[in-house]
């Protein structure tokens, strides 16, 4: 009688995420879950490193790993919403790409501006790096069509000589 209720059936498709070849794959929460705890635990480690003088890697290494997982999770639910205008592997890989250069890019931010504090600057070239070079990977990996919205596309009638529609 339970399994019978609209409840359950709502609860079972937030539940779960959907491949391309229909079949319902319940690790999307999981991976959620799994990075949220980890990303944020290893942000309270991070500072607590910062202030016992212990060195910062143990705590970025947790970090990016957790991070890892939360892109993971980011581009198959963009692969699987149906209100996403990603709808191919490769959208959801390069937004996978993009999120993870941006978290890098900051990251990167993040422990120049602490290093003072933890003498690690030697991380910061090869993070920023990485992530502009994965933040360029995403872009040209994602398909034209995800980037360019309607005002794009009317942009693009201006270069071509015709007036956009007003």
């Amino acid at each position: 009688m339970g399994d019978d209720g609209s409840g359950s059936e709502v609860d079972d498709t937030l539940d779960t995420a959907e491949s391309a070849d229909g079949t319902t794959n319940g690790t999307a929460p999981f991976l959620f879950l799994l990075g949220l705890v980890g990303f944020l635990g290893s942000v309270v480690a991070f500072f607590g490193d910062l202030l016992t003088g212990y060195d910062i890697l143990r705590s970025l290494l947790i970090n990016a790993a957790s991070a890892a997982l939360l892109v993971w999770w980011a581009a198959t639910d963009t692969l699987t919403d149906p209100e996403s205008s990603v709808d191919s592997r490769g959208g959801a890989a390069g937004t996978g790409l993009l999120l993870l250069g941006l978290y890098l890019a900051l990251g990167a931010a993040v422990v120049g501006v602490t290093s003072p504090v933890h003498d690690r600057f030697d991380i910061v070239p090869w993070a920023a790096g990485l992530g502009i070079l994965l933040v360029v990977a995403g872009f040209v990996v994602l398909p034209r069509k995800t980037i360019l919205t309607a005002d794009g596309d009317d942009e693009s009638a201006t270069t071509t000589g015709e007036e956009p529609d007003s």
